[in-house]
């Protein structure tokens, strides 16, 4: 097959292997310096505290308090702020006696992350604690967190508990209304006026617990369903930083190469090179559109789409309700909500409701799409965005794992129909050094978009005579409301049957790797090998390689 570059791909690709180089942005926690790395009071730097803590809860009991104690306190003099809030709510949770040097780190780290709701939490938490007392530093932390966020009836709160345990409030550097009251004499007579003005303080009440164990702590056995995606999500929630989806990408990256590599397990993500590629080409799509993925699984491409565009809308389809939920929450996580929408359903039933879920908006436009579901579907899928004209002029196509499991009816699509301009771009397989595997990026040529146009406007055409020819024998129109029609996917007539036979059997294999069994990696890296050897005969090879 000869290379078949169109004005402006070869500058995306030339991009993506510049930037996977550096893997797009994805960065790990930063190592201590050797001098002062342990701050003052901590006994190892944070994150070996964290590494003990993680050893901890691989063993058959609990972590016990002692170490829960130290990773906090390591954290919290280490400025990993978010990371020490989060440990000490896991420990109030598991009702460990920590002491109270931990305990005020912990709040003092949820001040400093802008946490006021877990500050507010962890003082009530104290309170409630028999062996604890909560200092006039941790009151004062807490207070300055809420009075930033105008928490003015919390804030109210805590003043009335500072009152009952003797402390006198430092007012200083508080904005309106406590700083306006305090002028009027005591600040118990401003207290007093606070309560009036905004209602009785909120009472005291222990935190709500979930039921069982928190997730963190949880021990996931591996073999039972889902434990893979539920110790990725336990693993994000560990080592990631709430809000900062840099570090949740990390996370997931580091679970698929450090965990699961390291037994013989695949990661379904496409991490290492494929992410600096699938970043660089988002980056290069043309503007004013949103971007679809097919494929939402735990919501790691999803998260790289967006910091590599941030703003643009993502609507991501996933089948599997349970990766719905993984992916819902490393998103979450990440602070990257408002921008993805992460719908469940088949990409059959899906595709057609979009611009119903979008407010029936007749212009719903995708500047770029994203497949990483089954290689099968790829080839239907593409067909229903072309017919259903949701693609904007000069969409880029990217699509993951075409050679490993495979898509060879989609490639053929791509490469023997003459209708788009596409490169296949070789790389190694994210966690598996021995196997490679394919991702193409293209884009549909003028000709082809202005055929799928006519034959969209005959389809409508026919449609509606046989709608009319319907209400003239009295039958009724069934169709679902709100789900748009498009002429039915018929497999193209002249799809070899070679191709047609290695669709099933790449399908057979990625069924083989997700269910309780596992694939080898080198029959990954032999299975890959024969998909390369049996699509080449259709002119169908690399053009492009990424590192």
């Amino acid at each position: 097959m000869g290379r078949r570059v169109q004005v402006g791909l070869g500058v995306f690709l030339s991009v993506a292997a510049t930037a996977s180089s550096a893997k797009a942005g994805v960065a790990t926690a930063p190592r201590p310096k050797t001098k002062g790395a342990a701050a003052k009071g901590a006994s190892k730097p944070w994150p070996q505290a964290l590494a003990d803590l993680d050893q901890a809860r691989h063993g058959r009991d609990p972590p016990a308090p002692k170490i829960m104690k130290a990773a906090v306190i390591a954290c919290k003099e280490g400025k990993q702020w978010d990371r020490a809030a989060k440990l000490l709510r896991e420990g109030s949770n598991l009702r460990y006696r920590m002491g109270q040097e931990a305990w005020e780190a912990g709040i003092y780290s949820a001040a400093q992350a802008d946490m006021w709701r877990a500050a507010y939490n962890l003082i009530e938490d104290m309170d409630l604690r028999e062996d604890l007392t909560p200092s006039k530093d941790a009151f004062q932390v807490a207070l300055k967190a809420l009075d930033k966020h105008g928490q003015t009836a919390r804030a109210a709160h805590l003043l009335a508990a500072m009152r009952e345990y003797g402390h006198t409030p430092d007012l200083k550097g508080l904005s309106t209304p406590i700083t306006a009251l305090d002028k009027a004499g005591t600040w118990d007579e401003a207290l007093d006026k606070l309560e009036e003005d905004h209602g009785p303080p909120i009472p005291l009440r222990p935190l709500a617990r979930p039921i069982g164990p928190p997730l963190e702590t949880m021990e996931i056995k591996p073999g039972n369903p889902y434990a893979k995606e539920i110790r990725l999500l336990q693993h994000v929630f560990r080592e990631a930083c709430r809000g900062e989806p840099v570090t949740v990408c990390a996370a997931i990256e580091q679970f698929g190469e450090g965990v699961l590599g390291g037994r013989g397990q695949w990661l379904k993500v496409a991490g290492g090179a494929k992410s600096g590629c699938l970043r660089a080409v988002m980056q290069g799509a043309p503007p004013g559109g949103q971007i679809l993925e097919v494929g939402a699984y735990c919501g790691f491409s999803s998260s790289q789409m967006t910091m590599a565009v941030p703003g643009v809308q993502i609507s991501t389809l996933e089948v599997d309700p349970v990766h719905v939920v993984i992916a819902r929450s490393v998103i979450n996580f990440g602070g990257l909500t408002k921008w993805i929408d992460v719908w469940t359903g088949h990409s059959k039933d899906i595709l057609p409701r979009l611009r119903m879920r979008y407010g029936n908006c007749q212009n719903l436009k995708y500047s770029a799409a994203f497949f990483d579901q089954k290689g099968s579907r790829y080839d239907e899928d593409l067909t229903a965005l072309e017919r259903l004209q949701l693609l904007k002029p000069g969409a880029v196509l990217v699509a993951d794992n075409v050679l490993k499991p495979g898509a060879p009816i989609f490639l053929w699509h791509l490469f023997c129909q003459d209708n788009y301009e596409a490169q296949v771009v070789t790389m190694q397989e994210f966690a598996m050094e021995i196997s490679e595997d394919w991702m193409t990026v293209s884009v549909q040529k003028e000709q082809a978009a202005l055929d799928t146009l006519d034959d969209v406007a005959d389809y409508k055409k026919q449609l509606a005579e046989d709608l009319e020819a319907m209400a003239l024998r009295g039958e009724e129109d069934v169709w679902p409301e709100g789900k748009d029609r498009f002429e039915k996917y018929e497999l193209h007539d002249d799809v070899p049957e070679e191709l047609k036979v290695l669709s099933k059997e790449a399908d057979r294999m990625r069924d083989k790797a997700i269910g309780k069994g596992s694939v080898p990696f080198q029959e990954w890296a032999k299975f890959a090998n024969d998909v390369k050897r049996r699509v080449a005969p259709f002119g169908i090879e690399v053009t492009a390689q990424s590192y």
